[in-house]
């Protein structure tokens, strides 16, 4: 297993994490080689290259069966590939799993060589994994021939939620940028301000935090919205215990995982019809989407939920029946144990 370290933040890591909790780390002898950590460019090039030369080892002692590799756009693929190039010279088969809803625009905007760089390696993989049935057809329009399955993020479930009251607060859970629609959001809380003179946003993560801030202040919204920073897991389900919604107004997305955190907690959700986002979420029923970059929009349906409370709630328990149905992790991880079992051609008793 080859992705970012567990203690990492961000979605890649967020996904490792669902696995252990799923307990696939217990079922199959899966070593998990670390190719990015947080901290220093110099913390980042160590942890790559020591990966890197215990995964050579690994190959050159033939102790790897399969190679599950984690990669998103821009550096992660770059980096990746350092990984992936040694295993198909080892004949190992490797599973390429794609993350990141940037991955289509990186590879537009890249040039010639870069473009045929990443349809060698979709065309190279056992199979390339994407989040969403979006991507599959993206993906087999610029790699005919790779082999392409969808297996959607996994989420824990929690087995009883407590939403009896709710506040009119806001959550957003993400890196804090432009891309990831914040400034829009804060132009759609200016407008809703007036009417509701109770409601607050939460914007939970690290990024563009003092821009925000600075720009939170300059619409008069400094003593409304609250940066935490990153908040850990126990935090997290705090915040969602009475939210109001989950926001994410992305400009691009994959299957994000807090909108599967919030929804496995019977949070509505307001996103962006971007990405995988409506194969998770149908429009009216687990919450309610916007087009990327329309304020107005993102300003009405979030009224739409803090006017009625009732439609709110049903739209979260909605949202929770539908990650049970399809999101949970023994539901996923059966199928990417199944996976397992056909590219490395073993059970998981022998796997490494």
């Amino acid at each position: 297993m080859l992705g970012t370290a567990e203690a990492s933040r961000g979605g890649i890591a967020a996904v490792l994490q669902a696995y252990r909790r799923g307990g696939l780390w217990s079922r199959w002898p899966v070593l998990h080689l670390a190719t990015h950590t947080d901290g220093s460019a110099a913390a980042k090039l160590g942890q790559a290259w020591r990966s890197w030369v215990r995964l050579l080892w690994l190959l050159l002692t033939g102790r790897v069966a399969l190679v599950h590799l984690h990669l998103a756009s821009r550096a992660s693929f770059w980096r990746k590939l350092m990984f992936f190039l040694p295993a198909r010279l080892a004949r190992v088969p490797v599973l390429v799993h794609l993350h990141g809803g940037g991955f289509q625009n990186f590879y537009a905007r890249g040039g010639g060589l870069t473009r045929g760089v990443i349809r060698l390696v979709f065309r190279q993989a056992a199979c390339v994994l994407v989040l969403s049935s979006g991507w599959a057809h993206w993906l087999a329009s610029v790699a005919p021939r790779a082999q392409v399955i969808v297996l959607p993020n996994p989420v824990s479930v929690p087995s009883v939620v407590h939403r009896e009251k709710l506040s009119e607060r806001l959550i957003f859970l993400g890196h804090l940028s432009k891309a990831k629609g914040c400034y829009d959001l804060l132009a759609a809380l200016a407008m809703l301000a007036p009417r509701y003179p109770q409601l607050s946003l939460v914007m939970a993560g690290e990024g563009e935090r003092a821009a925000l801030m600075a720009h939170a202040a300059s619409l008069g919204l400094a003593q409304r919205v609250l940066f935490p920073g990153y908040v850990d897991r126990d935090e997290r389900d705090r915040l969602l215990a009475d939210a109001a919604a989950l926001v994410l107004p992305s400009y691009a997305e994959g299957v994000p995982m807090c909108l599967l955190e919030a929804m496995a907690a019977a949070v509505p959700v307001v996103a962006s019809k971007v990405g995988g986002i409506p194969d998770l979420v149908s429009a009216g029923v687990e919450g309610l989407l916007v087009p990327p970059g329309d304020v107005t929009a993102l300003a009405a349906a979030l009224a739409t939920l803090l006017d009625d409370v009732g439609r709110a709630r049903a739209m979260g328990l909605a949202g929770r029946s539908t990650v049970i149905a399809c999101y949970s992790d023994g539901r996923v991880l059966a199928q990417l144990e199944q996976l397992y079992a056909r590219y490395a051609g073993i059970d998981s008793k022998s796997v490494y």
